[in-house]
């Protein structure tokens, strides 16, 4: 009996509890929520390493090219290594700012249909995309991984460096706009392309 004189509901009548759910909804919405608490603390700090190593590139780079012309035009003695280290810190450079550019929202997209659709068709059409979109990456990062082991084994001419290096700007690059990608869509309330940049 309760309080007021009615009786108690039965088991399977009761509100659920403990936030919501109980049972095995609950475990899977608290799994989900922690996944994506993971996922924003890895894209997180992705994120403040990448734009580290994208102000140290642009130094080097910028420190190459100015070396490069002192030595060609003043100097009258070029150097063999400066325009090659300038250009392979401009692959990684464009490979972490890729990245950047996904966590921020920043690719452009083309909505001429999207935008007059239904709001449930747009987060289809969204959340189409975003599945798409991850799966590109996933097989760019394998196969991008593959291709810079495979090229390891070559060296650059002029500063001697593995192949692979530059080459892993790729895997390096898909892998980091993935987790972006993933945290966009897990921080959306409201399906994936609704979430602004972090």
């Amino acid at each position: 009996m309760t309080a007021s004189g009615g009786e108690r509901p039965a088991l399977s009548q009761r509100p659920a509890v403990a936030g919501g759910r109980t049972g095995l909804a609950g475990i899977v919405l608290r799994t989900g929520s922690m996944a994506a608490r993971a996922v924003g603390w890895l894209s997180d700090g992705l994120d403040r390493l990448t734009v580290m190593l994208a102000a140290a590139l642009t130094a080097a780079m910028a420190v190459a090219l100015a070396l490069q012309v002192l030595f060609r035009f003043v100097l009258r003695t070029p150097l063999s290594w400066s325009e090659e280290l300038a250009r392979y810190c401009f692959v990684w450079l464009s490979s972490l700012g890729a990245a950047g550019g996904v966590r921020r929202g920043l690719h452009p997209g083309l909505d001429l249909l999207p935008a007059r659709w239904s709001g449930r068709a747009r987060r289809l059409a969204a959340s189409l995309g975003a599945v798409l979109s991850a799966l590109f990456l996933a097989v760019l990062a394998v196969y991008g991984w593959r291709l810079a082991a495979f090229n390891m084994r070559q060296h650059s001419p002029a500063m001697g460096l593995p192949m692979g290096v530059p080459y892993a700007a790729i895997p390096a690059g898909a892998g980091v706009m993935l987790v972006h990608l993933l945290a966009r869509v897990a921080a959306s309330p409201s399906g994936p392309g609704k979430e602004g940049g972090r």
